[in-house]
This record gives structure tokens, C-alpha cells and sequence, in this order.
């Protein structure tokens, strides 16, 4: 049976964490404790004319009934949404996708974002932890962005105690340079020696990651982004073609295995 449902809830907060960049905060302890992590919702981004289609924002993190949605303002939709203010409703539909699948194996678990990339890895890191009791310091981050300003959540990640490698284009915070580049770096240092392997961020970005990781002989779980008409499977405006056969992102994915992704 689908868990996934349509509903009006209120806006709780929508905050600017780094320029362009939100996170819309609503309550919904309907949908709450249905979310696997790299699922997303559809959101009604507001009735001003043209703007018909929803958006889909990945499960940024969940705590208690509320939901926090992490998204870059990069056109009309995003645009309008970043407008919205607190005791508003909107329309959310979810959760939608496969998510990422993850157990305690006595491997590390790898993950790679980058940029706005980062928005489904906090509910990640929390499940990992909470759920399946994976230690925090068997969890590696490896989040790059084009400047410091640009890493968002970077304290909340220390506090959870996992291993936190950032990377930046200019130098500015971390590494200077591509998490591609830092991920190769760590492993020739023999600090990372395989594991479980979560990828999310542009698609050049991941396409490199996925060839070096084969390399190694390893996997690596990517969730792909594409513009969506329903989200729910039935307009085939987000088909991409992996393993072969042509896939919908929405409900097929958004999580795949990226050497299966035809880039």
C-alpha cells in the first residue's frame, strides 16, 4: 500500500543558509515517520500564474513532525518559494522515489556531495546513526563547494561526530580542490581502504566519482536530479537511460547505481 499522500501543511520557517540557498521548515506528523532517506516531495511552490509544476526537494532532515527541505533558488519555482513566510499553507506530495538502501556491515560508509548535493545526506547521516546503528566514525563526508560560504551545515556535521572532509574550489575551507580529487587523495594517504559508497551532487561530478571508485572495484549509490512533470511516474519527462533501459527518475530512483547510469 502507498504511503505517499497529498496535504496542506503550515510553513514554520524559511531561512537563507547561504546565498540562494533555503531551508523551508513545514510541520506534518503525517508524513513524518514515512520518509527513507533520499526520498523527496513534490512541493506546490505557489498559485502565481505560469507556475504550474511542482518542485521536487529531497528530505533534507526530520526531527520530531517537522520537515526541513534544503533547495537552491535557480529559477521561477524556487524563486517564488523562497517568498513564502512562516503560518503560510502549501501543498506537499510525498514521499516520493526509492531512496538510498544502507545496513551495518562492518563497512565504512563513503559519501560524496557536492554542493547543493548535500540535501539529502543529513537525514542519511541521522538514520545511519539512529536506526541502523552505525558508529559515527565508520560515516566519512566528503562535501565540496566552490567557496566556504557555500558549505552549508558544517558544525552540525562535527557534532555528530563523523568524519568531515570539505573541499573547495578556491581554497577557502578545506581542500583546495574537487571532491574527486580530495576522495583519490584520501584513499592514496590510506585513510579510506573501500565501503559503502552514497554520491549526490552535479552530474560531471558524480560521473567522475563513479569512475574512480570502479577502479577500485567499488559501487557507488548516486541519486540523480532531473526536472519532473508529476512526480509520480505517469508523464515520462524525467526517463534517463540506465543499465540499458530507459528509467524514471521520480519513481524508479531518484537512487541508482551509478555505473549503471549511462551519462
Amino acid at each position: 500500500m502507498s504511503t505517499t499522500k497529498l496535504i496542506t501543511v503550515k510553513i514554520s520557517g524559511n531561512d537563507e543558509v547561504a546565498p540562494g540557498h533555503f531551508v523551508l521548515k513545514v510541520e506534518s506528523p503525517e508524513i513524518a515517520p514515512l520518509p527513507q532517506p533520499g526520498q523527496f516531495v513534490h512541493i506546490k511552490c505557489g498559485d502565481e500564474k505560469g507556475i504550474i509544476l511542482r518542485r521536487p526537494i529531497s528530505f533534507y532532515k526530520i526531527e520530531g513532525k517537522t520537515l526541513f527541505f534544503l533547495y537552491k533558488v535557480i529559477g521561477k519555482g524556487t524563486g517564488i518559494l523562497k517568498m513564502r513566510v512562516s503560518g503560510e499553507d502549501i501543498s506537499l506530495l510525498g514521499p516520493l522515489g526509492r531512496g538510498f538502501w544502507f545496513r551495518a556491515n562492518g563497512k565504512k560508509k563513503i559519501i560524496i556531495a557536492g554542493g547543493v548535493g548535500i540535501a539529502p545526506f543529513p537525514f542519511l547521516i541521522s538514520e545511519m546513526i539512529s536506526k541502523a546503528k552505525i558508529n559515527p566514525r565508520d560515516i566519512v563526508l566528503i562535501y565540496g563547494a566552490k567557496k566556504k560560504e557555500f558549505l552549508i551545515g558544517l558544525d552540525e556535521f562535527r557534532k555528530t561526530g563523523i568524519s568531515l572532509y570539505p573541499s573547495t574550489d578556491d581554497g577557502s575551507e578545506g581542500f583546495k580542490g574537487t571532491t574527486a580529487e580530495l576522495l583519490s587523495n584520501l584513499r592514496k594517504e590510506g585513510r579510506l581502504k573501500g565501503g559503502d559508497y552514497f554520491g549526490c551532487g552535479p552530474g560531471i561530478m558524480m560521473k567522475g566519482i563513479v569512475e574512480i571508485t570502479k577502479k577500485w572495484g567499488e559501487r557507488v549509490q548516486v541519486s540523480l536530479e532531473e526536472r519532473m512533470g508529476c512526480g509520480v511516474g505517469a508523464c515520462l519527462s524525467c526517463v534517463k537511460k540506465i543499465n540499458g533501459k530507459y528509467l524514471r527518475i521520480c519513481t524508479d530512483g531518484p537512487v541508482f547505481w551509478g555505473d549503471e547510469v549511462e551519462w
